[in-house]
């Protein structure tokens, strides 16, 4: 199992929004709104679950857990 932080994940910008990166990308983090003033949090929040870790396994080709 491959371990991967949110640092390696995404990038945060100086509004304080966190944005997943291009090649971590999947087809339910593309269906999420995009971070704004509002909500900020929305990817980040979204690369913490289940789902999403499920869906960069079968992408990537191995098992992989985000952690903070």
């Amino acid at each position: 199992m491959q371990t991967l932080s949110t640092k390696e994940i995404g990038t945060w910008d100086k509004g304080g929004r966190y944005t997943i990166d291009g090649p971590y990308q999947t087809e339910s983090s593309n269906a999420i709104r995009k971070p704004s003033r509002a909500f900020p949090f929305s990817e980040y929040k979204h690369a913490l679950t289940k789902k999403y870790a499920k869906q960069l396994s079968e992408k990537l080709g191995y098992e992989v857990e985000v952690i903070r």
